[in-house]
């Protein structure tokens, strides 16, 4: 039986996200898998084992919107200073899908059709304490724009901006593949 309350440990997480992956290969069929450490302080490591000890859900889910013309939608979070795909945490209860298309209208104010899963990235959280690293699954999904204008609409999203090819300073190079 999993931990509930304080923190699920590595071994339920990793359970976790092979659920997460099974259940979307066996939705879409395919997808590139990308697994790489995650670097993290202690308490980003707990957090992620608290929130999934709590309500059973840990990781997320990110959109690559396309436009008519062929241009990319990406997003530059505050202090970070490179751009990457609207992404956030998945919520209790909700479709990795229905996650993307939530972190697009969010954080930049458009509303898109989620058409297929592009990547999913397990991102093995280490916070160099020697404790097992634990994933946090990551699903990146292809989407086609819908409506909207695009802007900065979250509270931590520093600009929001069309691209007709990516720009150097991507988050994670993988999004170039796509």
């Amino acid at each position: 039986m999993e931990r509930r309350g304080r923190g699920a440990g590595a071994p339920a997480l990793r359970r976790h996200a092979d659920r997460v992956v099974s259940e979307l290969l066996a939705e879409y069929g395919r997808a590139d898998c990308i697994r790489r450490r995650w670097p993290c302080e202690p308490d980003t490591y707990d957090r992620l084992r608290e929130t999934y000890g709590s309500v059973g859900v840990v990781g997320g889910a990110g959109a690559l919107v396309t436009d008519a013309d062929g241009r990319v939608l990406l997003i530059r979070y505050g202090g970070d200073g490179e751009w990457s795909d609207p992404g956030t945490e998945r919520r209790p209860g909700e479709s990795l899908s229905s996650c993307a298309a939530r972190a697009v209208r969010e954080d930049a104010g458009v509303t898109c059709v989620v058409e297929d899963l592009a990547q999913i990235h397990l991102l093995y959280a280490d916070d160099g304490t020697g404790r097992p690293p634990v994933p946090r699954p990551f699903a990146l999904f292809t989407a086609s724009h819908e409506s909207g204008e695009a802007r900065p609409v979250g509270s931590d999203v520093e600009a929001v901006q069309w691209w007709s090819t990516f720009p150097e300073d991507l988050r994670y190079e993988e999004l170039r593949e796509l």
